[in-house]
């Protein structure tokens, strides 16, 4: 058994693709951790550096200590291998309880390494055991709880004999000072590939003179290749940039080769099922005596959830800027014809903080339809009944207003606004002037129905106001604002279909608005 090295690239790869088939295998969903779609992002993460690091190591996964390794480790397992994928480390490995105090600690947050870690083979009897030397790495979830324990292996030793101490290691290193320098590079080598893999950093190193390019493994990644599918090359990198990036990737390319100066640029890539991956990318060429390039080192990192995060911010302040452009065109509107149809500045300054009053609690049900929350025509007509004073009293409310309609009738927000301006409207008269003043009544029953075109539907509102007092003045509501919302606005912009009468102590409106602007059964239904 030996760990796989770069030089064996082929056996990692079938190693790899061969634990990739067990995690996709199915039957997480009935084990703790779930399906592997829906991991934390850290872990899956965690996993995908797992998986393809040539070093044999494994997680450990929450109080069960599921165990999840990768194709290095898992030719260390011989007969255990496949049946131990997924499994509790207790359950996979009952003989090595001596190590469960130091996974206790882990998970409390404490690092260490398990020394001369002695692991059966299942075939003990033929061969010797293994002898490994464990990292332990405590991994955080975004609650800074210690979630996972990702284990690597340092050492492995077939030979129980061989360096059986450290101490026997040491003396060895220091009688052969070229072995010690060699377990050094390579762990070194190894601790910058871990911490690029976790970094996300994907890097390059491209000798110009001979054109041989080296690639990190997230290199490959990023560009949309499996590790070593391809040799690295510029022509490689340039097939994967997006065609709409790719001139001016190379002509960022040529200018810091002839210039000197810094290559840094964003680009995209696309991979070949469609995906694109957005990358900032820096690095800088080096040059020879004569000013010639020989080599070029650079780095890059993905940042398509920052690009996605920006657009979303910029959509988000191009909404908000459109929606304040048109509030504030509605208040001016609001406050020029309120000013028109007002007898003195007291009358305006009351009207208009009215109208305020209603178009703020417009704002209020927008958002409130915007969270997904939903707002129906009842809820919308019992806020204006509300605001002036209709639900005070419930003996009165009761006697004096009789509502009859369903109760899941939910609105769109294309039509809260001037929908609920309206009612204000018709609520205020009915204050002033109509039935909710003196000893009148008001009915309003509201019905959603078909129509004689197929797939429309109506939303038909009555309004009436009757036993209104006979000096009720037709001239404080005809030509007045509130008429104009209903007979003008709501045709205008919701194609509602409106009348609005008043004969012999009655005043009676009707509003009949498309489907495009309804939903009933529930709030998605009128998105």
């Amino acid at each position: 058994m030996r760990i796989l090295s770069a030089d064996s690239s082929n056996e990692f790869q079938l190693a790899r693709r061969e634990v990739v088939s067990l995690l996709r295998r199915g039957g997480w969903s009935k084990s703790a951790l779930g399906e592997p779609r829906r991991w934390p992002t850290r872990l899956q993460h965690l996993t995908e550096v797992l998986l393809n690091s040539r070093v044999p190591g494994f997680i450990l996964c929450g109080p069960q200590r599921i165990v999840i390794y990768n194709g290095a480790f898992a030719q260390l397992l011989d007969a255990r291998h496949p049946n131990a994928f997924g499994k509790p480390f207790a359950e996979a490995f009952p003989e090595s309880e001596e190590a469960s105090y130091q996974f206790d600690e882990a998970f409390d947050g404490k690092p260490g390494i398990v020394r001369n870690f002695l692991w059966p083979t299942a075939d003990h009897t033929i061969r010797p055991p293994h002898i490994f030397d464990l990292e332990l790495t405590p991994v955080t979830d975004d609650k800074l709880r210690v979630s996972w324990v990702q284990v690597r292996v340092t050492s492995l030793r077939t030979d129980p004999a061989q360096f059986a101490t450290d101490r026997e290691r040491e003396a060895a290193e220091i009688a052969d000072p070229p072995l010690k320098l060699t377990r050094i590079l390579e762990q070194s080598e190894e601790r910058l590939r871990l911490a690029l893999d976790v970094a996300g950093l994907a890097i390059w190193d491209w000798n110009v003179k001979t054109g041989k390019v080296i690639w990190s493994d997230e290199h490959y990644r990023m560009a949309g290749y499996e590790v070593g599918e391809v040799e690295p090359g510029l022509e490689k990198w340039a097939d994967r940039v997006h065609p709409e990036d790719r001139l001016s990737a190379l002509a960022k390319l040529n200018e810091a080769r002839e210039s000197g100066v810094p290559y840094i640029h964003e680009l995209r890539f696309q991979h070949p099922n469609g995906r694109i991956v957005w990358a900032s990318a820096f690095g800088r060429f080096f040059f020879d005596a004569v000013g010639e390039a020989e080599r070029m080192i650079g780095a890059m990192y993905d940042i398509t959830e920052q690009r996605s995060v920006t657009q979303r911010q910029q959509l988000v302040l191009s909404e908000l800027q459109h929606r304040s452009r048109n509030l504030i065109g509605l208040i001016d509107s609001i406050a020029r014809k309120t000013l028109m149809r007002s007898a003195s500045m007291e009358d305006f300054a009351i009207d208009l903080g009215h109208r305020l009053s209603a178009l703020a609690r417009v704002q209020a049900f927008t958002a409130q339809i915007e969270r997904g929350g939903g707002v129906t025509f009842r809820e919308l007509l019992l806020s204006e009944l509300s605001a002036h004073g209709a639900l005070l009293d419930e003996d009165e409310f009761a006697e004096k207003v009789t509502l009859e309609g369903e109760a899941d009738v939910y609105l769109s927000p294309d039509m809260v606004q001037t929908f609920a301006l309206a009612l204000h409207e018709l609520a205020t008269n009915a204050t002033k002037y109509g039935a909710l003043k003196d000893q009148g009544h008001l009915l309003v029953r509201w019905d959603v129905q078909d129509t004689d075109r197929e797939g429309e539907t109506l939303l038909s509102v009555e309004w009436l106001e009757s036993g209104v007092d006979t000096a009720y003045d037709a001239s404080s509501t005809s030509g007045g604002y509130g008429r104009e919302l209903i007979e003008r606005a709501l045709p205008y912009e919701l194609g509602a279909t409106t009348s609005y009468e008043i004969d012999a102590g009655v005043v009676r409106c009707t509003i009949a608005l498309p489907m495009l602007s309804v939903g009933k059964g529930s709030p998605t239904s009128a998105a």
